[in-house]
């Protein structure tokens, strides 16, 4: 009965606390019942939130073990079929990129990029395109590479209704044109995607736009309102326990 409460009534509240980032609570909680009950008694969708968690606390090592030993009694085909394994399969490449090197992961992303069906797996799709620009091109520091798969990200994102992941593909697209100089055109997208972020109560997201738009206060030497940036965003991080 308890699981059954947790697993199908709570499952709203654990997603709507994972997209303000609020680690220090689900961390705590999830990691409990993922220790009581195993893997295979709690559903999924909770799965996965407490693998987001342990990401945000930045465990990478642990959550991509665990999701390859999730994944592990699947075929790929059955992976790239399904909403909810294929991402998982896309969240393991994100734990690896801190620690493995990142070529051998933009290859098996954009591998996945030609196979995934995009009209009926969009928002996988879009998570793909996104990796691919926004985290696995950035560590390689092809900017190039990056523009063309953000814009592809922004594009789907907007056209298919994915209000998270066009605030995180804004934050990466400013991120990457303060660091080439374009600090008019970063500090008006990161404006737009801390709208977004603010607008949808995205508190994760809020934070390192927060960041971006404080790093581009920096370069314009704004070391006022950088600081202020900046030191609002450390007290929000703190009180989300990320």
């Amino acid at each position: 009965t308890f699981l059954s409460w947790i697993n199908k009534d709570k499952i709203t509240l654990f997603r709507d606390l994972q997209l303000t980032g609020n680690s220090r609570f689900l961390l705590d909680y999830l990691a409990s019942l993922y220790n009581d009950f195993g893997q295979d008694r709690i559903s999924q969708e909770v799965f996965i939130i407490y693998i987001d968690m342990l990401h945000l606390s930045g465990q990478f090592i642990a959550a991509a073990e665990m999701i390859q030993d999730f994944l592990s009694k699947y075929d790929f085909d059955t992976i790239i079929t399904s909403n909810i394994l294929l991402h998982l399969y896309i969240r393991a490449i994100h734990h690896q990129m801190f620690y493995m090197p990142v070529k051998p992961l933009i290859d098996c992303m954009l591998n996945i990029e030609t196979l995934v069906n995009k009209n009926k797996l969009p928002e996988r799709y879009n998570e793909i395109l996104f990796m691919l620009g926004g985290n696995l091109g950035v560590l390689q520091g092809n900017y190039q590479f990056c523009v063309k798969w953000l814009i592809k990200s922004l594009r789907f994102a907007r056209n298919n209704g994915f209000p998270e992941i066009e605030c995180r593909t804004l934050r990466k697209l400013a991120d990457i044109l303060r660091s080439r100089g374009h600090l008019m055109l970063a500090e008006q997208i990161c404006i737009k995607g801390l709208d977004i972020a603010r607008s949808k109560k995205y508190t994760r997201y809020e934070i390192y736009l927060m960041c971006s738009l404080g790093e581009i206060f920096r370069c314009k030497k704004s070391y006022v309102d950088a600081l202020e940036l900046f030191n609002k965003a450390e007290k929000l991080a703190i009180k989300q326990g990320i």
